[in-house]
């Protein structure tokens, strides 16, 4: 697989393109600008008494362009104007800032006046903050193996966004390389002030950097029995991830890094021995295979040594090495501390936390969360190196996202050119079976209206010309490079359809491949109906970005456009009832 994350199998028609060379023909036809437009309007685009019509030109939109160009304080006042800004300047990535008191492209005329007014409640997650508990690899590295570390950021972050501080309308999404961004958008959390967004990080900052190799853990309680109900709380979410994810899949006492790590923890030197010893009865977990060992699921138990029971006992019911080791330092820990006082005691409970938590606990970049004014890329923005879709993500099904399985601009734009998504790979036969019945349905129905136009003089011709110039006004906010790129297609489609019959089955590789993002996605289609009607036509409904934009508008779009509606009802009952707004009938 290469740089651009295509999956092997798949049909890719821009081979050797550079992502920048891309992104007109991106922005021109796939980019969701109605979709981000009606998020970040927050409802101020209807008629409203409450509706604030200065709100999204207050918006502060970043463009990067070609070069590391960096543009800030640009301002729209409309999702048309948004739109043809984009489609002009074809910014490598868009980033989006706070609403200000004025307009950001007039800031100078109005001073110290001048500052942010709301801005969403922001996190960002990123791999490289764990470099040292991975061993899979450092860096921009990026697998399923490292992945679960930020599943396990999102579970915990979404379990106390949500029931600590009482936010509903959360949106998490990939950063399009080996990081997650999560927007709180309530409106409780767009008005914080930085003080109040500091004391909310803080809360989730235990995790304080290394010193000496070693994590720093904000961890100020006693024991397991009287810590903070909101860390047994995150242990409790975080100990399955340990035990069935980072365990096997980082390799954590195989690896000789990593298990120097967890055994720097222990604060006494002779339960460390004995924990050594214990766990050294494997010799050459990876070294050695064959020697007529038993197996356990990470590796051959060697012959030569002596294997401690329990932790043959472990191994022989299938346990991972590493997790059956786990339980062995968890064992030890626990008898020292139970025939041990006082703080060394403590110290012996504390250290078992303190192993989930220094592998697992969310490592936050503190200064984007405390800070109005800083930037976030934009959801559905295609990252510059990989070519990646920054696409949402599900909280509730995060484990099964596969970061190497996530649409490309290259996939999309090869969707595009095929005319459908590469799922089209039914035998050559059946497709043209198909294809001949549509067109004898469509010319018989055709016929019938005819007659019934002839019979009832009506011109249902006509009724036709008039919907397809309806359908043509919707779409006229495309610019005239976007229709020539149309015509491009066209002409594209007929050099490529003989490539989609002929790699078949290739398509079909791909098509298994694509159901693992499908299926991180709640996939209930029958709500979807409301949404297509707004926009049947728009082009990114034919790739595999449907899934991630149709999840966007049913699970975070729609319920945050209720609330919007709702509470600028409860304002203009408030004021009809205070007499301070009159309407008129």
């Amino acid at each position: 697989m290469g740089s651009s994350g295509e999956k092997r199998g798949e049909i890719n028609l821009f081979e050797g393109r550079n992502v920048q060379s891309l992104m007109h023909e991106y922005y021109a036809k796939l980019f969701p600008y109605r979709e981000i437009y009606e998020w970040l309007v927050y409802g101020n685009d209807s008629k409203n008494p409450q509706a604030d019509s200065s709100y999204f030109s207050r918006r502060e939109i970043c463009f990067t362009l070609d070069g590391d160009i960096f543009v800030r304080y640009q301002s729209y006042k409309s999702a048309q104007e948004f739109g043809a800004a984009v489609r002009s300047r074809c910014p490598a990535k868009i980033d989006i800032g706070p609403v200000y008191t004025v307009n950001p492209q007039e800031r100078l005329k109005y001073g110290s006046y001048f500052g942010p007014d709301a801005r969403e409640l922001v996190f960002d997650v990123d791999l490289t903050d764990y470099d040292d508990v991975r061993s899979c690899g450092d860096g921009a590295h990026v697998c399923t193996r490292c992945w679960p570390l930020m599943s396990a950021a999102i579970k915990l972050l979404d379990n106390g966004l949500r029931n600590a501080f009482g936010f509903k309308h959360i949106l998490y999404v990939f950063s399009g390389r080996r990081g997650v961004h999560a927007w709180i958008c309530d409106t409780a959390a767009r008005h914080l002030t930085d003080e109040e967004r500091s004391a909310i990080a803080s809360w989730f900052g235990i995790f304080k950097g290394h010193d000496e190799g070693r994590a720093k853990l904000s961890l100020s309680y006693g024991g397991i029995a009287d810590q903070h109900p909101a860390v047994k709380q995150a242990y409790d979410i975080l100990y399955p991830v340990w035990i069935e994810k980072i365990l096997p899949g980082q390799r954590v006492f195989q690896d000789p890094k990593l298990f120097q790590v967890i055994m720097k923890l222990v604060p006494d030197p002779a339960v460390a021995e004995r924990i050594r010893a214990r766990v050294k009865t494997l010799e050459g977990d990876e070294e050695e295979e064959g020697g007529g060992g038993r197996k356990g699921k990470g590796g051959e138990i060697s012959g030569s040594f002596k294997v401690d029971k329990d932790l043959s006992k472990m191994l022989a019911a299938g346990n991972d090495i590493n997790v059956a080791k786990w339980k062995i330092y968890e064992m030890e820990l626990k008898r020292a501390s139970e025939a041990s006082t006082g703080s060394t005691a403590v110290a012996l409970r504390r250290c078992l936390l303190e192993a989930v938590f220094s592998f697992c606990y969310p490592r936050l970049d503190m200064e984007v969360t405390r800070k109005r004014n800083h930037l976030l890329k934009a959801p559905f923005c295609i990252h510059p190196k990989t070519g990646k879709v920054c696409v949402p993500l599900d909280p509730e099904t995060v484990d099964n996202f596969d970061p190497d399985d996530v649409p490309t601009i290259y996939s999309l734009l090869t969707e595009l050119r095929l005319k459908a998504p590469l799922k089209i790979v039914e035998k050559e036969g059946e497709q043209d079976g198909k294809e001949k019945e549509e067109e004898e349905k469509e010319e018989e129905e055709k016929n019938k209206r005819k007659e019934k136009g002839k019979e009832e003089g009506e011109g249902n011709d006509d009724e036709d010309k008039d919907d397809e110039s309806d359908r043509k006004k919707r779409f006229k906010g495309e610019s005239d490079d976007s229709c020539e790129l149309k015509k491009q297609d066209e002409s594209s489609t007929k050099n490529t359809q003989m490539m989609s019959v002929s790699s078949s089955s290739s398509s079909k590789k791909s098509d298994s491949n694509s159901e693992n993002y499908n299926s991180s996605l709640k996939s209930n289609s029958s709500n979807f109906g409301s949404n297509n009607e707004k926009d049947p036509l728009a082009p990114w409904r034919r790739t595999r970005m449907a899934e991630a934009v149709e999840y966007f508008e049913r699970e975070f779009l729609e319920p945050l456009q209720k609330t919007n509606r709702q509470e600028m009802l409860q304002k203009t009952r408030a004021q009809v009832q205070l007499n301070q707004l009159k309407l008129e009938f």
